[in-house]
This record gives C-alpha cells, structure tokens and sequence, in this order.
C-alpha cells in the first residue's frame, strides 16, 4: 500500500494481510472451542446408577451391625462372645475385653463408606468397582464367625474366620496397585483417597488377629495338650512380630496391620496381669507371666526398630537442612 508524504511516496507494509490466514485459522479454532463448550455446557450430565455392586456394599454392613448385635448385645446361646472367649476356652493369647470395642470402629468405618460410595461421584470410584462380591462374602463369613463361637463349634469358626480373610485379600492386593499419583479423577483428593481404604484394612487387620485366636481356641476345643497350647502361643506370637515388622516396613496396609496388632498385643498383656480363674485353673502361673512379658516385648520390639528406622532418617533430614542454611 502507498501514501503521499511531503509529495513523496512510500510503501507501507500491509501486516493485515500477511497474516490475513493465520488469523483466519485462529478464529476458526476459538469458534470451534466456543460451540464445544456450549455444546457440553448443554448435554445433560449422565448419572452413574447404582449397580449391584453398590447394592452389595450397603449389605455388608447393616449384616456386620446384626451379627455384632446378636453376639455381644443380644447374646445368642444365653452367653455372649465375650464370655464364651474367656470363660468357656481360655487361651494365652486372648486379649482383654476392651479389645472388643474395635468392632464399633468397624462398623462405623464400613457404614461411613457405604454411604459414601452411594454417592453419584464415587459410585464408580476406582476403590468402589469390584469391591462388592469379595466384602460381602466375607462380611456374611465374619458373622457365621461369630455365630460358630457363641453357639461353640470352634472348628467351624475357624474356618468361616479364615474364609473372611481369604475374600478381603484381594481387596487389599488391588489397593496396594491404586495409589494418588496414578489416579486420575481430580474431584477425590488425598485425604478421601485413604478414607476409601481404610475400611478394608481395618477389617482385613482385625480378621488377622481373629484367625490366630480362632485357631487357638479350636486347640482348647480339640483338647491339646498343655505344651501343644504353648507352643502355639509362641508361634501366635511369632507371626505377631512379622505381621507387625512386614508392615511396618512394606507399609503395605498403611501401618494399619501394625496399630491393630498393638492393640492386640496390649490387650493380651493387660488379660493375663489379671488372668481369669479359667486360666489360672488351665496353666501354671509362670507360664502365664512370661507369655504376659513376651506380649509386652513383642511391641517393644516393633518401638525399637521404629525408632531404628526414624531416628536415622530425621538425623540425616536434619543435618542436610544444616548444610543448605550454610
């Protein structure tokens, strides 16, 4: 393009026009961006039914609820679990009564997550999908559990006890496989994220410790004899210090295997500082002191190698922020 200046000509770039396609295509593009966006702003958002699955993990704990009512409140068979466990097949490795208040923290956690996954957005949470068949089975094999003990087939208990922790294991395989940093719906952050888990592996924990005491109490049942009983005890609280070393170190449950077996390690202390007479009848009192200071050192254990293992690495943390500061 030309224009007269002071009766001179010259050419003037027309930008405009160089770049006249390169506009065009810009424009297009923001108009294709601005109809998709209408277009999806317009489509009506699809909400996930609720599947079987769903249906499944709502059932599972209103059938813990009734199961730990028949067994504790209502008390089945004229005594209930408690009495059953203490008075009727006294073990070295049974734990105090309060031990019993961790089926409140069950059944909240398990309701909790029932209620959550009905929501619209997590009823396909990748931590809800193909949960329900497993976590069903082995709720219904948890209460025929309890059942079996307060009606005495102690066989039959530890059976349904060791069925309940087959169905939860691959539950709890597939949780160690979905972790935040792969997970892709934004919406659920780190904290829900770990919620979602929780009732699983404090069932799956808990039915750990129930599987040792169960096969204790079918020993008692079965009539083995005094040093059968105590080596069993060792052994229960061998693969107590593995459990408890496995996961402290793997983390493979969160820690959450750990603080269970702590709690129930304590409890089996606190139990035998105060044996009941059926104990004190079944087994002499040395042997019930030393089984009562090994619980104590089984946990002792684990706090010395945690300290083995944080102490160290708050040592290093702490002398690299020294050298950064300098």
């Amino acid at each position: 393009m030309s224009v007269i200046v002071d009766g001179n000509s010259a050419n003037i770039p027309h930008f405009y026009g160089e770049n006249n396609d390169e506009s065009n295509h810009m424009l297009s593009l923001s108009r294709a961006d601005d109809e998709l966006s209408i277009a999806s702003m317009q489509q009506p958002l699809v909400t996930p039914e609720i599947q079987t699955n769903n249906i499944m993990i709502v059932c599972s704990p209103i059938l813990m609820v009734i199961s730990c009512y028949g067994a504790f409140g209502y008390k089945l068979n004229g005594d209930g679990y408690d009495t059953i466990v203490h008075e009727e097949y006294p073990t070295l490795i049974q734990p105090d009564s309060y031990t019993n208040g961790i089926w409140y923290g069950l059944v909240f956690s398990q309701v909790l997550f029932a209620l959550i996954q009905l929501l619209p957005s997590y009823r396909s949470h990748v931590l809800v999908l193909n949960v329900g068949c497993n976590y069903f089975f082995a709720t219904i094999a948890h209460a025929l559990f309890l059942l079996s003990v307060v009606y005495e087939y102690m066989d039959t208990a530890f059976l349904c006890i060791c069925a309940s922790w087959l169905a939860l294991s691959p539950i709890i395989d597939n949780q160690k496989n979905i972790t935040p940093a792969n997970y892709s719906d934004e919406a659920v952050k780190r904290y829900e994220f770990y919620v979602l888990k929780l009732p699983f592996r404090l069932f799956f924990a808990w039915t750990t410790c129930l599987v040792i005491l169960s096969l204790n109490m079918a020993g008692v049942d079965n009539d083995w004899k005094e040093d059968d009983m105590l080596m069993l005890t060792v052994l229960s609280l061998c693969v107590f210090c593995v459990l408890g070393y496995h996961d402290l170190v793997m983390g493979s449950t969160g820690f959450v295997m750990l603080g269970v077996v702590v709690f129930y390690c304590v409890g089996v202390g606190v139990q035998l500082s105060h044996p009941s007479s059926a104990i004190q009848e079944k087994y002499d009192d040395n042997i019930t002191d030393a089984i009562q200071k090994a619980s104590f050192w089984v946990v002792a254990i684990w706090v010395a190698v945690i300290l083995f293992i944080s102490v160290p690495k708050y040592a290093r943390n702490r002398f690299t922020i020294e050298i950064m500061q300098h």
